[in-house]
Order: C-alpha cells, then sequence, then structure tokens
C-alpha cells in the first residue's frame, strides 16, 4: 500500500473481516480506525519520516 493510501472495508464487526485486518497490519504502524456502528475500517499509511 503506498503512502497517503487508504482501505475501507464493509462488516468489519464481523469476526473474519476483523482478523483479516488484525494479521495485515499486527507489524505494520498504521492504525485500524473502527469507523461509527462497525460499518466499515478505514486505514490511512502515512508518509515515513
Amino acid at each position: 500500500m503506498q503512502a497517503g493510501g487508504v482501505i475501507i472495508s464493509h462488516d468489519a464487526h464481523l469476526g473474519g473481516v476483523n482478523k483479516a485486518f488484525e494479521e495485515f497490519f499486527k507489524d505494520k504502524p498504521e492504525p485500524i480506525i473502527m469507523l461509527p456502528m462497525d460499518y466499515g475500517i478505514a486505514v490511512k499509511c502515512q508518509d515515513k519520516p
């Protein structure tokens, strides 16, 4: 994923989707952000200093 990229996923509250995000980002500095009512997850990559 390029710096400044965004991932948005529907049904982020479902076990399999949530687990996939957690596994993918476990060794990455980008935070996982839960949107209201768990309708999605957005992750934004920041530029590295």
